[in-house]
């Protein structure tokens, strides 16, 4: 899934880089301490985050992104936006879809 801060330009433009980095240091912090064992979580862009879930049925991905969009609304700050798609395992374990 794909993790993305929603008016992240704004902050940087209104309250500085510094502050910028705080929302993100905030956010990583959030987002590594809500993924399972077993999922990778990555920095992809500015203000983008990838979670890669292993072995995650569409509902358990569901489950986790609501949580991590609560989590990151805890803070006070931005909101986030997640999205997502699936690779469903085919014949012999190659990945299809």
């Amino acid at each position: 899934m794909v993790v993305d801060v929603d008016s992240f330009k704004a902050v940087n433009d209104s309250l500085g880089h510094r502050a910028g980095d705080d929302v993100l240091v905030r956010c990583a912090t959030v987002l590594g301490g809500e993924v399972r064992e077993g999922d990778r979580l990555f920095r992809i862009g500015g203000d983008e985050f990838a979670v890669l879930l292993e072995r995650t049925d569409e509902s358990e991905a569901h489950a986790l992104g609501e949580r991590l969009r609560a989590s990151i609304a805890a803070l006070g700050g931005p909101t986030v936006s997640i999205g997502g798609g699936l690779k469903r395992r085919g014949r012999n374990g190659v990945a299809v879809g």
